[in-house]
Parts: C-alpha cells; sequence; structure tokens
C-alpha cells in the first residue's frame, strides 16, 4: 500500500526513508520520508498503530521552520530508544539559503506518543557544512537513541577533509509535552513476557475527564478493569500484579476522551 502523501524526491536532494517498530508497543509503527508536497523538501512523519494494517492519513511535518520558505531539508534518518521515543535526524538548510545545494546543518525532533506529534526542532550540528555531492556517496546520518540520550554522527565537510562528526543530547532535553487532548500517548512496558509483577508507563499530553485502564485476552474478552475515571497530563505508571492470570496474550488497553492506546503483552 502506498503511505499518504509518500511524493519522492528525484532531483539532487537526498530522498532518504526509515521505517521502525516501537520496541515497547507491538502495533506501533513510524516512518519518516523526504517530500516536496508542501512547495520544498521537508521531513515527513507518518504512524500506524495497528501493526502497518491503516496509516494516519495526514502526514506530520517533523521540521518546524514555515512552509514552503524555500529551504531543503533532506537525508533523514531516526531510530526508537528503548523506552519507545522515535528520534529523527536530517540535513537542513534553514540558514543557509533556498537551493538544494547550500551548506546544511543537522537538526533533530523526538517524538514520545508513536509518532502522533514531533518536539520543537534543535540543532544538533555546531556550524554550517558544504554541500556533498550525491556521488560522493558519505552523506548518510547515523541515529541510535538509549533511554537517556539520543546520540548522532553524520559526515562533514567543515574542514575540507570529509570528517566524521559525532553529538548527544539527553531526551529530555528534546522532549517537550503538548496540550493535545486527541494526541494519543505511548505506553511502555517491563517486563514483557513477565511472570509476576508487570510495569506500565505513559505520559498523557492533556488532562482527561473520563479514561478507563483495562486488560483484556487474545479474543478480546474483558479479564480485569484496572482504572476508570478522570487523569491529569504528565507522567503515570501502572503495576500490575500477575496472580490469577493464566499464561497466554493479554493486552493493555488504556483509553481517553478521544482515543483508544493498546500494547500486547505476554503472561509466562
Amino acid at each position: 500500500q502506498q503511505l499518504p502523501a509518500a511524493t519522492a524526491i528525484n532531483d539532487t536532494l537526498q530522498g532518504s526513508t526509515y521505517l521502525g517498530a516501537n520496541p515497547t508497543n507491538p502495533l506501533n509503527l513510524v516512518g519518516i520520508y523526504t517530500s516536496n508536497i508542501n512547495g520544498d523538501a521537508d521531513i515527513l512523519s507518518v504512524y500506524s498503530n495497528d501493526g502497518g494494517m491503516t496509516w494516519a492519513q495526514t502526514p506530520i511535518r517533523v521540521n518546524d521552520d514555515p512552509i514552503a520558505n524555500g529551504n531543503q531539508q533532506d537525508m533523514c534518518w531516526a531510530g526508537f530508544s528503548p523506552n519507545g521515543t522515535f528520534c529523527a535526524a536530517w540535513r537542513d538548510r534553514r540558514n543557509s539559503g533556498d537551493y538544494a545545494v547550500s551548506p546544511f546543518e543537522i537538526w533533530v525532533s523526538a517524538s514520545y506518543n508513536g509518532g502522533a506529534s514531533f518536539s520543537p526542532n534543535v540543532m544538533f550540528s555546531s556550524v554550517l557544512s558544504p554541500d556533498i555531492p550525491l556521488d560522493k556517496g558519505n552523506d548518510f546520518i547515523g541515529v541510535a537513541a538509549s533511554s537517556t540520550f539520543l546520540h548522532v554522527n553524520w559526515c562533514d565537510d567543515r574542514a575540507g577533509n570529509w570528517e566524521i562528526f559525532y553529538n548527544r543530547d539527553s531526551l529530555s532535553n528534546l522532549l517537550t509535552v503538548e496540550n493535545h487532548p486527541d494526541v494519543q500517548p505511548v505506553v511502555t512496558v517491563f517486563p514483557n513476557p513477565f511472570s509476576d509483577r508487570i510495569t506500565f508507563n505513559y505520559v498523557l499530553p492533556a488532562d482527561q475527564e473520563e479514561s478507563s485502564i483495562e486488560i483484556v485476552d487474545a479474543n478480546g474478552k474483558l479479564v480485569r478493569t484496572i482504572y476508570s475515571g478522570s487523569q491529569s497530563a504528565g507522567p503515570h505508571e501502572v503495576v500490575i500484579d500477575g496472580t490469577g492470570l493464566a499464561s497466554g496474550n493479554y493486552i493493555f488497553n488504556i483509553t481517553g476522551v478521544l482515543w483508544k492506546t493498546s500494547v500486547l503483552f505476554v503472561k509466562e
């Protein structure tokens, strides 16, 4: 199936793509790609919460410079952290000019909610680097995320000899919680599979006047109601005692006013 608005770049820009699976939620996939659907090259993202069966129909614009300003972004790369934060990096020309071969900087952004929204962009490189010709083949970006840090490396010709540069920043410095009541949270779970106790963590981007947390079995039958009521914005933790649960697959459902998030977990 074709992803929404996934128009490929076919010129001197590097139209890279990346697809990642959330390690904390097997149903959540996030993809990014370079697209000129807005008039110049942007980094766009789409996500799926049902294992790729369907995709969000409106792509998220990851770079946050003014739309259609003529400045080009390309060569995107990304990755998930172990706790489910999706991190993206790309070449950005918002500070250099409106040509595809203008000097570039490395910029980054992160999503804590499975690709439904992204944090304000942060410049990761310290100076502009001259554009790298297509035939060099050394313009790729490396992205790795731990539970604490985002790590990025890239090829840079600032000194005229094609060196590899590296930077890192803490994920807490990149992420901002925005007041979007319709944005569903991403749930992290550990350990999974589990035997005795299992912990679910999530961040609500907005207060929820009504919400519920339930466990259902693989057939959708309600096994246990964990909570029903209002929840405030911010981080939450739910610890479940597995006593009384038979071995098998279960689904942790958390439902807000305008969304529902499901996470598969296994009782050994």
